[in-house]
C-alpha cells in the first residue's frame, strides 16, 4: 500500500507526475497477479471542467507493496495532489487550467493498471455547446446591406463572445455585437461582395455548434432581368443555309416539303415531298459552319438592361480573358436606351471567357464560355457600289468588298454575261477591295464574289449593262419646234436617240406664265427604234421654253424657245367689194370678206 503522499514531480511542460514509492518484496510472477487488483475509478478519469478540480480513486487493496506512478498529460501542465487515506486507496484530483483531452497514466510497480492510459475530457467552465444563433441574417443577405442576426449565450456560462465574416476573397465584413440581454447579443454586419461568406461564431475560443457556415450573399443589383446576346458570345458556330433551289412538276396547288439536313461525314440528304408532286426533284444546297469568333477579328455582343435601367449610364463592364489568363476589357457603346454594344478582338485560339457585369454584379449565365478559332466568315463580307447596280461597256465600272471582320479567306471574283468582262482588284490595306470591270457588250451580267470558296450575301449579283449614253448625239426636228405653233392645237417633234445610248429621254415646256408641265409616258411615244415622238398642246399664246434632257444631260439647242400664235389665221381671208380698191372716201359702200376653209394643223401662205 501506498507509504504516503508526495507532491508530483514534473516531466514536461504539458505534463505533471506523482510518484508514490511503494516496497516492492514479491516475486515478478506474483507482482504480475497482484497488479490486476489495482484499480482506478472517479469522475477526474472521465473529464473535468477547466478551473476545477477532477478527482479520481486509486484502490490498490490487495496489491501488497509496489511503487504507485502518476502522470496527467494534456494541453497544459495541471497542478496534482494526491492523499492516502490510510485503507489502501489514494484520493487524487489535479486542476486542469485549459480546455481539450487529457491522458491519465497510473503505474503500478511501473506497469500501467487497468484502464491506463485513462483519457479524460476537459471541457471550458463556459459550455460553446450551449450557445445558439439565429435570425434573417444567417440565412440571406446582400452585398452593401445591413443583415442581422442573434446570439444566445444565457444557458453557456461567462466566455467571450467573437464573430468574425469573411469573403472567398478573404474581405472581412464590419459586424458590430450588441448586449441586449443577460446573455443575448445581437449582431449587425454589412457584407462588401456579393458571393459566399463564412461565418465564424466562437464563445470563449471554442466554435459554438453548426459554425463555421458558409453564406451566399446575393449582389445588390437584381440582373436576372439582364440578356446578352450577339456573335460575341455565342458558345460554337451557327450552321447557315445559304440557298435550296427545288424544281418538279406541282399538281393540285400542293407545296412540296423536304426535311433536309445535311451531316459533316457525307451521308447525303433525307428527302421528302407530299402526293401531287412528280418528277424528281432536284435541290441544290450550300451551306457552310462557320465559328461564332474569329482569331484577330472584332466581334461584338449587346447587353440590354432595360429591364434595369432605361436610360443608359456607367453601369456595364466586360472583361475578356484568353485561355492563357491575359485579361482584357471590352469596349463598350452606352446607347442610352438601357443597352449597351460591347466589341473586342480575340488574338488567341481556344476557349475565351467573357465576364459581363452590371453594377460590379454578374449578369446571368456569365462568364459566357466562346470558341475562338481561325477561319473565315464570308457572312460578314459586305460588296457595295454603282459598279453591282449598273455598268456601262467599254468603260470601267466599280464597286468595294470590305472583308473586315470576315477572317482569314481568299477572295474570288468572276463575271459572267454577254461578253468576257476585264477584271482589276486593289487591296486598300485596311480591309477592304475596290474592284474595277470594263464590259463590251451590253447585257445582263452575273458578277460572283466568294470569300474562302463560298458565295457572299447577295451573289451573284445581277448588273444590267448598258451603252454609254451621250446626250450630244440626240437630234430634235419637227413641226412642234417651229414657228407655226399654234395655240390650243397639238404639237409634235420627234427625238432621235439612236446614236446617244439607252437612258432616260425627259421633256419640260415651260408657258408664258411660267407654269410648267412636264411630259408623261403617253406624251413620249417610244417608236421602238430609238426614236420617240413627243407630244404637246400650248394652252395659250405667247413665248414657250422646251427643255430636253436625256440621261440627265441637255441636248444639243435645249431649251428651245417657240412662239404660240393664235389660232386664226388672215392670210386666209379674201376682201371684196367696192370699197375694196379705192382708197377715197365714198359715202356708201358694200364690203365682203369671205374666209377660206384650211386645215389648222397645215402650215399656209398669204393667198
Amino acid at each position: 500500500r501506498p507509504a504516503g503522499s508526495a507532491a508530483g514531480t514534473t516531466t514536461s511542460d504539458t505534463s505533471r507526475r506523482l510518484a508514490c514509492e511503494l516496497v516492492v518484496s514479491r516475486s515478478s510472477r506474483s507482482l504480475h497477479l497482484i497488479f490486476r487488483h489495482v484499480r482506478a475509478f472517479g469522475p477526474g478519469l472521465q473529464g473535468g471542467v477547466v478551473g476545477k478540480p477532477a478527482p479520481f480513486t486509486i484502490d490498490t487493496k490487495g496489491a501488497g507493496a509496489g511503487g504507485l506512478g502518476l502522470t496527467v498529460e494534456g494541453p497544459c501542465e495541471a497542478k496534482i495532489e494526491c492523499q492516502d487515506n490510510g485503507d489502501g486507496t489514494c484520493s487524487v484530483a489535479y486542476l486542469p487550467t485549459e480546455a481539450g483531452e487529457y491522458a491519465i497514466n497510473i503505474l503500478f510497480a511501473e506497469r500501467h493498471v487497468p484502464g491506463s492510459p485513462f483519457k479524460a475530457a476537459v471541457r471550458p467552465a463556459f459550455d460553446p455547446s450551449k450557445v445558439t444563433a439565429s435570425g434573417p441574417g444567417l440565412e440571406r443577405a446582400k452585398a452593401g446591406e445591413t443583415a442581422t442576426f442573434t446570439v444566445d449565450c444565457t444557458r453557456a456560462g461567462d466566455a467571450e463572445l467573437t464573430i468574425e465574416i469573411v469573403s472567398e476573397t478573404g474581405a472581412k465584413a464590419e459586424v458590430r455585437i450588441q448586449k441586449t440581454a443577460e446573455g443575448t447579443f445581437s449582431v449587425t454586419y454589412v457584407p462588401p461582395f456579393h458571393g459566399a461568406h463564412t461565418i465564424t461564431i466562437k464563445y470563449g475560443g471554442h466554435a459554438i455548434p453548426h459554425f463555421p457556415k458558409v453564406l451566399q450573399v446575393d449582389p445588390s443589383v437584381d440582373t436576372s432581368g439582364v440578356h446578352v446576346y450577339g456573335p460575341g458570345v455565342e458558345p460554337r458556330g451557327e450552321r447557315n443555309a445559304r440557298r435550296f433551289e427545288c424544281r418538279g412538276t406541282l399538281t393540285r396547288g400542293l407545296s412540296p416539303a423536304w426535311d433536309i439536313g445535311c451531316q459533316r461525314l457525307g451521308r447525303g440528304l433525307k428527302e421528302e415531298w407530299r402526293e401531287g408532286f412528280h418528277g424528281e426533284p432536284q435541290i441544290t444546297l450550300r451551306s457552310a459552319l462557320f465559328p461564332g469568333v474569329l482569331r484577330e477579328v472584332t466581334t461584338h455582343f449587346i447587353v440590354d438592361a432595360r429591364a434595369l435601367n432605361k436610360v443608359g449610364g456607367n453601369h456595364v463592364k466586360a472583361r475578356i480573358v484568353s485561355p492563357s489568363g491575359t485579361a482584357t476589357d471590352g469596349y463598350t457603346t452606352d446607347k442610352g436606351d438601357g443597352t449597351y454594344r460591347v466589341e473586342y478582338t480575340p488574338f488567341e485560339d481556344g476557349t475565351h471567357l467573357i465576364e459581363v457585369l452590371y453594377d460590379d454584379v454578374p449578369v446571368p449565365k456569365s462568364p459566357f464560355r466562346v470558341s475562338v478559332a481561325e477561319g473565315c466568315d464570308p457572312t460578314r463580307v459586305r460588296a457595295y457600289g454603282p459598279g453591282l447596280e449598273g455598268g456601262i461597256t467599254n468603260k470601267p465600272n466599280c464597286f468595294t468588298v470590305e472583308t473586315r471582320g470576315a477572317g482569314t479567306g481568299g477572295l474570288g471574283l468572276t463575271i459572267e454575261g454577254a461578253s468576257e468582262a476585264k477584271i482589276s482588284c486593289k487591296d486598300n490595306k485596311d480591309g477592304s477591295c475596290s474592284v474595277e470591270y470594263v464590259p463590251f457588250t451590253p447585257g445582263d451580267y452575273d458578277v460572283n464574289i466568294n470569300y474562302g470558296g463560298h458565295p457572299i450575301p447577295g451573289s451573284p449579283f445581277k448588273v444590267p449593262v448598258k451603252d454609254p449614253v451621250d446626250a450630244s448625239k440626240v437630234k430634235c426636228s419637227g413641226p412642234g419646234l417651229g414657228s407655226g405653233v399654234r395655240a390650243h392645237i397639238p404639237q409634235t417633234f420627234t427625238a432621235d436617240c439612236t446614236r446617244a445610248g439607252q437612258a432616260a429621254l425627259d421633256v419640260k415646256l415651260f408657258g408664258p406664265t411660267g407654269n410648267r408641265w412636264d411630259a408623261c409616258y403617253d406624251d413620249l411615244g417610244d417608236n421602238r427604234d430609238g426614236t420617240y415622238t413627243v407630244s404637246y398642246v400650248p394652252d395659250s399664246i405667247g413665248p414657250y421654253t422646251i427643255t430636253i434632257k436625256y440621261g440627265g444631260d441637255e441636248i444639243p439647242y435645249s431649251p428651245y424657245r417657240i412662239q404660240s400664235n393664235p389660232t386664226g389665221d388672215a392670210s386666209k381671208c379674201r376682201l371684196t367689194g367696192n370699197g375694196g380698191t379705192d382708197n377715197r372716201r365714198y359715202s356708201a359702200a358694200g364690203v365682203f370678206v369671205e374666209a377660206l376653209t384650211v386645215k389648222e394643223s397645215q402650215p399656209s401662205s398669204a393667198l
